[in-house]
């Protein structure tokens, strides 16, 4: 009966994490009444973290189940990667099983969350892209929502910010 529940991503509803907390202080502390986690708030399995902040390369509360990672993730680990592959992992399992019962998925990415990490390469693709200012890019963006039939051609840009300043003050 009911659905098979899985939780992926930023939990951050389960008491405080801080970012620098060692892995034995998550792993004792995690689940007691006041650090709550998904497992013990009726999903069946969970890939994420705990916290809210920290590395995308280097996780410090991540957790599968009621178990902390304790490994240093490889090199070119990717936390919204991560958290997509393990979303895809858990569609292809349920779907491989005999088991007919439906399945709930909540998958929380932690992007945009402070801190904001990309890979380099992510970087590197976009590098000089702002570097004429946010007003000219605002009407080249503009531009194309109504080339792209988006928006009306009568709609007007808006106007910039009262509170920010023309890039080149």
């Amino acid at each position: 009966g009911g659905y098979a529940t899985y939780m992926i991503g930023k939990w951050h509803v389960g008491g405080e994490y801080p970012p620098d907390a060692t892995h034995d202080w998550i792993q004792s502390t995690m689940g007691d009444e006041t650090h709550p986690i998904p497992t013990q708030r009726g999903f069946d399995e969970f890939y994420g973290t705990l916290g809210g902040g920290g590395s995308y390369f280097q996780p410090p509360s991540l957790v599968r189940d009621d178990q902390v990672i304790k490994e240093v993730m490889p090199e070119g680990f990717y936390y919204t990667d991560a958290i997509n592959d393990e979303a895809c992992r858990m569609i292809e399992s349920k779907a491989k099983s005999d088991d007919e019962q439906p399945f709930f998925m909540y998958v929380a990415h932690t992007a945009p969350h402070w801190p904001l990490h990309a890979p380099k390469k992510e970087i590197d693709k976009h590098r000089g892209q702002y570097m004429k200012g946010w007003d000219d890019l605002r009407q080249k963006r503009h531009a194309r929502l109504i080339e792209q039939n988006l928006i009306p051609s009568t709609w007007e840009c808006s106007p910039r910010d009262v509170h920010c300043a023309a890039w080149e003050e």
